[in-house]
């Protein structure tokens, strides 16, 4: 996962083979990026009917690079 700085750079905030279709980001109080991976591209419809999905489905807490995230 990364972000795009006002000036234009990108900065790798989260790598891990595990982020999958990363979902409903969240900046906690004490600067944790929360977000969930949701392999919404694994889904049936999109795989002529069969669910590539596999459990257990996660929920990431990390802290950017910087310290805080935003």
């Amino acid at each position: 996962m990364v972000r795009r700085s006002p000036d234009g750079r990108f900065e790798t905030l989260v790598h891990d083979p595990r982020v999958l279709w990363p979902d409903t980001l969240s900046v906690a109080r004490d600067g944790h990026l929360d977000f969930t991976s949701s392999q919404l591209h694994h889904q049936a419809r999109d795989h002529e009917g069969k669910d590539l999905r596999q459990r257990p489905y996660v929920r990431f807490a990390s802290r950017p690079p910087t310290g805080r995230c935003g």
